[in-house]
């Protein structure tokens, strides 16, 4: 099969299902995409994440000086909050990292270790 084999929802992370029929070319051309680029999992907002989106996007199009700033403000909050998130992510693989590293020196001293004493 052609595309990818799960679809979530980037707003509410529920997984997308298509009817059976539906086979991964029309699902790719549904989202104007090609499959074959696509990743295993594609990330895509469902029907009513999509409908709230447009939504928001209406009132914010829609709004007066005073809720633009706030739009502003809520948009720049939830930047630091997602630069956190990488930062914190980032962080915790460097440790992974450093920790595997180190279990590999241990194992390579004890293998190192064996074949001396055999």
């Amino acid at each position: 099969m052609c595309g990818p084999k799960i679809r979530i929802c980037s707003g509410c992370s529920k997984e997308i299902t298509f009817p059976v029929e539906y086979c991964a070319k029309a699902i790719a051309n549904h989202y104007k995409r090609c499959a074959h680029l696509e990743p295993e999992v594609l990330w895509t907002p469902c029907l009513t994440c999509s409908q709230k989106e447009e939504a928001e996007r209406q009132k914010r199009l829609n709004a007066s000086e005073a809720e633009l700033k706030e739009y502003e403000e809520k948009d720049k909050e939830e930047d630091e909050k997602v630069e956190e998130g990488l930062r914190l992510m980032e962080e915790g693989g460097k440790r992974r990292a450093d920790k595997w590293l180190e279990d590999q020196a241990q194992v390579g001293d004890e293998e190192g270790g064996e074949e001396k004493s055999g």
